[in-house]
């Protein structure tokens, strides 16, 4: 099994590196997988393949947790800005409501004076109707621009709160993220493996399903019995590309998906 994971954080790098533009979250993501990769080839040996199990168990489960707790931020940063400005919308209703008013009455005012058939007629109407049409146009200016620099204000002040939200997520996910690095380098140097994920977890994300508990099994063959006795290892690779790939398109990560890659390259144990 810890070659299994070993391997998985291997191809996970690799095929992100070929990522010409990388999410905020996907290079982060990056980041986190190389300093797992070093942090095992640092370690010392250990003897107890369940101990190294238990800990990239363990640090996948943190990390599953702490991404989906970003996640979860994230999107509730964005999902009362919209709210805000479908707010601000709906309340200038009336105000735009009016403008479109006025404007149709003096269009209609300057269509009527084609119903004069007799020129002077026709020429007077539309002196008439334009001096009105000229102080309608003049306050329609007036009423708009002030309109447009009030709610320009409230886009404004939503913005700076958006931007404040994200903001606070992102330092709460680099702090969660070093938390988790260290429980690594602290069990892969025969430290105790955390036995539980952190529980910390904004209240308005998304549920998440996240593995609980280690496997129990602990592999026995090294390196090489693994690729013998995993032949699939080309399975492994694609599942691994596949869920980088579905995790660019939808610039969200899902971490389920390198579990899964991980059950693959598990297969046989």
């Amino acid at each position: 099994m810890k070659f299994a994971f070993a391997l998985c954080l291997v191809l996970a790098s690799s095929c992100l590196a070929l990522v010409p533009k990388h999410p905020a979250d996907l290079a982060s993501m990056l980041a986190r997988q190389q300093f797992a990769v070093r942090s095992l080839m640092a370690a010392p040996s250990i003897g107890d393949n369940a101990q190294a199990d238990d800990c990239f168990n363990n640090y996948m489960v943190e990390q599953t947790n702490v991404i989906m707790g970003y996640n979860k931020q994230y999107t509730g940063c964005i999902s009362a800005a919209d709210q805000s400005r479908s707010d601000l919308t709906e309340q200038s209703a009336a105000e735009r409501s009016d403008l479109l008013d006025r404007t149709n009455k003096m269009c209609s005012d300057l269509s009527v004076c084609e119903a004069q058939s007799d020129g002077l007629d026709f020429f007077d109407c539309y002196r008439d109707a334009s001096t009105n049409s000229y102080k309608t146009m003049f306050t329609l200016n007036s009423d708009s621009n002030l309109d447009y620099n009030r709610i320009n204000a409230a886009y404004a002040q939503v913005d700076s709160v958006l931007n404040a939200c994200v903001d606070e997520a992102r330092m709460d996910y680099a702090h969660e993220m070093d938390s988790c690095d260290a429980n690594l380098t602290i069990c892969l140097n025969g430290g105790a493996a955390p036995t539980e994920a952190p529980t910390a977890a904004p209240t308005a994300a998304p549920t998440a399903e996240v593995p609980t508990a280690a496997p129990t099994a602990a592999p026995t063959a090294g390196p090489t019995d693994f690729y013998k006795l995993h032949p699939c290892t080309l399975n492994l690779r694609h599942c691994l590309i596949s869920g980088i790939s579905g995790a660019v398109k939808r610039h969200k990560l899902d971490y389920r998906g390198f579990s899964r890659c991980s059950e693959i390259g598990s297969e046989g144990h």
